[in-house]
């Protein structure tokens, strides 16, 4: 089940969740696109990416499994964002994990 996009923020709950079922359906390379393009010139996006996949945890699973091991993913991914050269790699392999999950 998608969350409807945010109306009020605009396209952006759109970039998001098309960069998601992009991610999910293995296409990758697009879903990266969509991200930078969500993500444009403000890197301080990134950590808005994170707050948005915990607040739509239902495109990881339906389960209480799917959906605890999916915080945990994005906690991680919060924790080396910090940490990392590039955090749009670290962002990516995020929703990669992530989409293990909903695809498990």
């Amino acid at each position: 089940v998608l969350t409807v996009p945010d109306k009020s923020k605009g396209g952006e709950d759109e970039l998001l969740l098309t960069a998601t079922e992009l991610f999910k359906s293995g296409k990758i390379l697009e879903g990266r696109q969509q991200l930078l393009q969500y993500i444009g010139l403000h890197p301080t996006r990134i950590e808005d990416c994170y707050k948005w996949m915990y607040d739509n945890l239902d495109l990881w699973g339906t389960t209480e499994e799917q959906q605890d091991k999916a915080i945990v993913v994005i906690r991680n991914g919060l924790v080396n964002h910090s940490m990392v050269a590039d955090a749009e790699i670290n962002l990516a392999a995020t929703l990669i994990e992530l989409t293990d999950i909903a695809n498990g």
